[in-house]
C-alpha cells in the first residue's frame, strides 16, 4: 500500500516576480511524488499562479489589501483547519508571524511549522526582533537561503539547531546563448571586454561603484540590468561606456555576453544574479558581503570599493587568468541546482513531519586551525566534503566561526559554529606542558557539551576529528555514547613524553585512527588505517596559457627553468636550505629562477637571507588560495622540509601538474616520490645535495618533463579522489557495523 504523501502548504504574501516566489515555484513543481504542495497567497496573485496551476499545484488567494488584518488571520486559520497539512512553510518575515499565530490559534498540534530567513537587511526594530525570537519557540525549523541570513538569525536569538542553510536553486536557462548570439542580440561589439551587473537598483547594491569604475576604464563596456528607485539617477550619471538595459525578461543573454560579472553590494544574502552569471561562465568580481565569496569560490575575485577598476583592468590584461576563472564558474554554480535545493528542503520537510529519515548516514567533521589559515589538512578535508557519496552519507561540519576557509565548503554542507576558549586554542603540539594541557582541556568543557548536543540533535552517526584536539573534546562530549569517533592524524609529533601520552590517549579515545602516511602510522603501536591524501587532477590543456600568464604577471622570463616552493613559510619547512641550494645551483645555471608561493612569520628573515646570498632571480608571490597557476608556471617543485612532514599536499599537487619533485627524506615525503622516476629524494638539511639535484634537472629539461609525466600517472593510480573516497566510505561502513 502506497504511503500518504506529505502535505505542504506554502504561506506567501503574493506570487509576484520576487526571488522567494520563484524559489517557491521551483520547489513545488520539481517535488518528489512523496509530497503534495499547495499555496496560499494572502494579498494578491501574480505571474506564478498560472504556471503553478498548470503543474497541478493548488493555489488559493485571499485577495487581502494588507497582511496585518483580522480577515487574513481568520482566512488563513480556516484554510489550514480544512486541509490540516503536515507542514506549513512560511515565506518571508510577515508570513513567519502569520503562520505561527494561525497554527497556534487553529490548534493544529500535528502540523509542523517552518519559517524562512531570506534577507540580511537590518530593517527590524527591536520590538519586532523580540517578537520573532518569541515566535521562534513554536518553529520546528528555519530555512535560511544564505549563511549571512543564518548569522543574522542567530543574533536575533533563534536556536542554532533549528537552522538549515539551503541555497537557492538555479534552473537552466530556456535558451543557451552563444557568446556571439548574445552580443549580437544586445548590440555589443564582438571584441569588447564586457563587465555586467544585474541588480535591483537600490542604495545597498552600490551600483554607483560600477559607474565610477566605468569612468576609470573608458575602453571597457559596462552593461547594467535591473530596475529600482535609483534607475533614473544612475542613467543620468552614467558615462558613455555604460548601457542601462532596465529589467530583462531573459537575463541569461546578458551573462552569456559578459566577460566578468560585478556584485558590489554592501549587504547581500545569496544573489540569484551571481548564481546565474556563474552558470553562464562569467568570472565574478564580488565584495565580501553576505555569501558572495562563498558562492563565487574559485570563480571569483574579491574586490573593494577602491580596487574595482584596478581588478577589472588586471583581468582584461590577463586572458589566461580570466579563462581560468570562467572555466571554474559553471562547476561552482552546479552546487546550486534546483535538484539540490529540492532534495535539501524535502529532507527538512521529512524531519518536521516526523517521517522516516533519509537513509544517508550523517557524519560530523570537526576541525580548526587556530587562525593560521587554510593548510593541507583543510584542503584535504574540503576535498572529502565535496566528493563524499551523498547517497550514502550526509556531511556536517563544525568549526570556530572565525575560520575563513569554511566558506569554501560545498553549498550543501551544513556548517555549525563551534566556539573554542582561548586556553584551549593555546595548546600546541610543540610547546604544551602538562599544566597547560590540563587547563586547556578543562576550559573546553563547554565546547564538548556543544558537540554532545549537536550529535544528539542532528542524529550524528559518526564523528570524524581532523586533529587531536577535536578528538579530545568530541570524546569528552560523547562520553558514554556508542558513537564511533575517527581520528584523522595528519602530523608527526615531536619526540617528547607528552607526545607519547597524546598517542596513548588518542588511541584509547578513537574508534579508529586514520594515518595519512606510513611515517605517521609508525608513531603508533596500535594498528591504523592508511589513507593517503588525494588530489583533484587539473586539466593540463590550460597549463600552457596559465604558465605564460603567471610568468608575465610576475616578470619571470618565459624561457627560464623555474624551481618552486608552495606552502606555509615557517622554520620547519627548510626554505633557508632551499635558498642556500639555489644560490649554489645558480653558479652553474645563472638563468634559473625560484618562485616561493606562500606566507608565514619568518618570510622577512628569509628575504633578508636571499639578499645576503645575492639571489636576484626570485619571486615571492605571497599566499595563493588557488595555487594551480603557480604550479603551472614552474618546471620543478622542491619540498625541502627539515622537520618531520607527514604527507605534504604540495608533492602530489605538483605531480598532478606533471612536475618533477625534489624532496627530503623527512616523514612521508619519500612515500609520495619514486626516487629517480617521479623526482628525487635528498638528505634532510643538505643544501649541497639539493643543489646537485637542481643542477642536474636544470641541465636536462627533457628528463624533467619525463619525470613529471610519470608523477602524473602515479597520481592517477595512487592519489586519485575516487580511491580515497572508496577507502573512507568503506571505513565509515565498517565502524557503523561494529557499533550496531
Amino acid at each position: 500500500m502506497q504511503a500518504k504523501p506529505i502535505s505542504i502548504v506554502h504561506l506567501v504574501a503574493s506570487l509576484g516576480k520576487g526571488g522567494a516566489e520563484k524559489q517557491l515555484y521551483l520547489l513545488a513543481t520539481h517535488a518528489n511524488p512523496d509530497f503534495r504542495h499547495s499555496v496560499l497567497a494572502v494579498c494578491h496573485e501574480g505571474p506564478w499562479v498560472d504556471p503553478l496551476r498548470a503543474a497541478g499545484v493548488e493555489v488559493n488567494c485571499l485577495n487581502a489589501p494588507r497582511v496585518a488584518s483580522l480577515a487574513v488571520l481568520t482566512g488563513t486559520i480556516g484554510l489550514l483547519r480544512r486541509t490540516r497539512p503536515d507542514v506549513v512553510h512560511c515565506w518571508l518575515p510577515s508570513m513567519n508571524l502569520l503562520g505561527t499565530v494561525a497554527v497556534w490559534l487553529g490548534s493544529l498540534r500535528q502540523t509542523g511549522l517552518i519559517a524562512s530567513v531570506r534577507n540580511v537587511d537590518n530593517w527590524k526594530p527591536a520590538w519586532r526582533r523580540r517578537l520573532d525570537a518569541l515566535a521562534s519557540h513554536r518553529w520546528n525549523a528555519v530555512i535560511c537561503n544564505s549563511w549571512a541570513g543564518r548569522t543574522q538569525a542567530l543574533k536575533e536569538g533563534i536556536r542554532e539547531e533549528k537552522l538549515s542553510v539551503i541555497g537557492n536553486g538555479i534552473p537552466k536557462p530556456a535558451k543557451l546563448w552563444t557568446r556571439a548570439e548574445a552580443r549580437c542580440k544586445l548590440g555589443i561589439d564582438s571584441n569588447a571586454f564586457v563587465a555586467a551587473c544585474a541588480s535591483r537598483l537600490v542604495a545597498q547594491k552600490r551600483v554607483s561603484l560600477v559607474l565610477e569604475a566605468a569612468r576609470q576604464l573608458p575602453t571597457v563596456e559596462f552593461v547594467i540590468a535591473g530596475e529600482g528607485p535609483l534607475f533614473d539617477i544612475l542613467r543620468q550619471e552614467a558615462p558613455a561606456n555604460v548601457r542601462m538595459l532596465g529589467m530583462l525578461d531573459d537575463p541569461s543573454v546578458l551573462f552569456a555576453a559578459a566577460d566578468v560579472f560585478l556584485s558590489v553590494a554592501e549587504r547581500e544574502g545569496t544573489s540569484n544574479s551571481l548564481l546565474e552569471a556563474l552558470q553562464a561562465g562569467c568570472a565574478a568580481l564580488v565584495t565580501d558581503a553576505g555569501d558572495n565569496l562563498r558562492v563565487a569560490g574559485p570563480a571569483g575575485v574579491q574586490v573593494t570599493p577602491t580596487n574595482l577598476a584596478k581588478t577589472i583592468r588586471s583581468l582584461e590584461g590577463d586572458p589566461s587568468r580570466l579563462a581560468q576563472l570562467r572555466a571554474a564558474a559553471p562547476h561552482q554554480a552546479a552546487a546550486y541546482s534546483v535538484g539540490a535545493m529540492v532534495q535539501s528542503t524535502e529532507r527538512v520537510y521529512r524531519a518536521v513531519a516526523g517521517t522516516a529519515p533519509s537513509p544517508s548516514k550523517r557524519i560530523l567533521y570537526l576541525d580548526y586551525t587556530n587562525g593560521i589559515g587554510m593548510g593541507g589538512g583543510q584542503r584535504s578535508l574540503l576535498l572529502l566534503l565535496a566528493h563524499l557519496d551523498r547517497g550514502k552519507f550526509e556531511p556536517v561540519l563544525a568549526c570556530p566561526p572565525d575560520e575563513t576557509w569554511r566558506r569554501l565548503a560545498p553549498a550543501d554542507v551544513r556548517v555549525f559554529d563551534l566556539p573554542l576558549p582561548a586556553a584551549f586554542r593555546k595548546l600546541s603540539r610543540f610547546s604544551a606542558g602538562w599544566a597547560l594541557t590540563l587547563t586547556g582541556a578543562f576550559s573546553a568543557l563547554g565546547s564538548a557539551w556543544r558537540i554532545r548536543r549537536l550529535t544528539s540533535n542532528e542524529q550524528i552517526e559518526v564523528v570524524h576529528a581532523n586533529n587531536f584536539k577535536m578528538l579530545l573534546i568530541a570524546s569528552i562530549g560523547n562520553w558514554g555514547r556508542r558513537i564511533p569517533i575517527l581520528w584523522h592524524v595528519r602530523d608527526i609529533l615531536p619526540e617528547r613524553r607528552l607526545a607519547r601520552w597524546t598517542h596513548r590517549i588518542g588511541t584509547r579515545l578513537a574508534t579508529r585512527v586514520i594515518a595519512v602516511s606510513e611515517a605517521v602510522a609508525r608513531q603508533f603501536s596500535c594498528s591504523t588505517d592508511l589513507v593517503h591524501n588525494a588530489v583533484r587532477l587539473p586539466d593540463l590543456a590550460t597549463a600552457a596559457a596559465a604558465r605564460a600568464s603567471f610568468r608575465r604577471f610576475h616578470a619571470i622570463p618565459q624561457d627560464a627553468f623555474a624551481f618552486g616552493y608552495v606552502g606555509r613559510i615557517d622554520p620547519g619547512k627548510g626554505i633557508d636550505v632551499l635558498l642556500r641550494a639555489f644560490a649554489r645551483a645558480s653558479v652553474h645555471w645563472p638563468g634559473i629562477w625560484l618562485v616561493v608561493a606562500g606566507e608565514g612569520a619568518n618570510r622577512g628573515e628569509l628575504a633578508a637571507l636571499a639578499n645576503q646570498l645575492h639571489i636576484e632571480r626570485i619571486t615571492w608571490t605571497g599566499f595563493e588560495e588557488s595555487p594551480g597557476r603557480a604550479f603551472a608556471a614552474m618546471d620543478c617543485v622542491v619540498v625541502p622540509s627539515v622537520e618531520p612532514d607527514s604527507f605534504p599536499r604540495a608533492v602530489i599537487e605538483a605531480m598532478s601538474w606533471s612536475l618533477p619533485v625534489i624532496g627530503t627524506s623527512s616523514g612521508g615525503i619519500a612515500e609520495a616520490i619514486i626516487d629517480g622516476q617521479t623526482g628525487s629524494v635528498v638528505p634532510i638539511g643538505d643544501a649541497a645535495s639539493l643543489a646537485g639535484e637542481m643542477v642536474f634537472l636544470a641541465g636536462d629539461p627533457e628528463l624533467a618533463r619525463l619525470r613529471g609525466e610519470a608523477g602524473r600517472r602515479l597520481c592517477e593510480q595512487r592519489f586519485a579522489v575516487a580511491r580515497q573516497m572508496r577507502q573512507i566510505e568503506e571505513l565509515y561502513q565498517e565502524v557503523l557495523q561494529e557499533t550496531r
